[in-house]
């Protein structure tokens, strides 16, 4: 039994840096498998009868989970084309005191399909950031004895979002 299918970014072109994990459903650990073919073309197999679930991760796009996706014994089951949307830009500005960075400041941005970034500031102006469309939050950790600080985002495909993040002297 096989399953085969062609990923693609949202102009139709494979994705850089594509891998599908596979698990067959009810176990924790999955077999990782790259998208070699200059299309996004993939055929993965032979594999047992049995339910299975899928997650495809490509490089700056984020991440396609697919669940409950049932093959038979020496069927080739096809998932058709599998389209990424258009990532979105996040812009963080960074605004510091007037006497600069007194402590470490990380800044971890937190996405619900788990493509988290994190960034140690040293004394840039901006961070910009391509990313999978959905909903993040943003954290801000300023010294270890303050909470950090969160805002939350939703960010739309094909958008591009500027936050300012204002660093405060504790």
């Amino acid at each position: 039994s096989h399953f085969t299918g062609r990923i693609v970014d949202a102009e139709g072109k494979r994705p850089a840096q594509t891998e599908i994990v596979l698990w067959l459903a009810q176990t924790t650990s999955g077999r990782v498998y790259k998208v070699q073919d200059k299309d996004g073309s993939f055929d993965i197999g032979p594999l047992p009868a049995g339910s299975y679930r899928m997650e495809i991760a490509a490089k700056n796009l984020g991440r396609i989970k697919l669940r409950h996706l049932g093959l038979k014994a020496k069927e080739k089951h096809s998932l058709g084309e599998i389209r990424f949307k258009k990532p979105a830009s996040l812009i963080l500005d960074f605004v510091y005191p007037e006497n600069g960075l007194g402590d470490m400041a990380i800044v971890n941005v937190y996405c619900r399909d788990g493509s988290n970034k994190q960034l140690v500031l040293s004394d840039q102006k901006e961070a910009t950031f391509q990313v999978s469309p959905g909903s993040y939050t943003v954290s801000l950790r300023y010294g270890n004895t303050r909470p950090p600080r969160r805002q939350k985002v939703e960010l739309l495909s094909g958008s591009a979002t500027r936050l300012q993040i204002r660093i405060e002297e504790p």
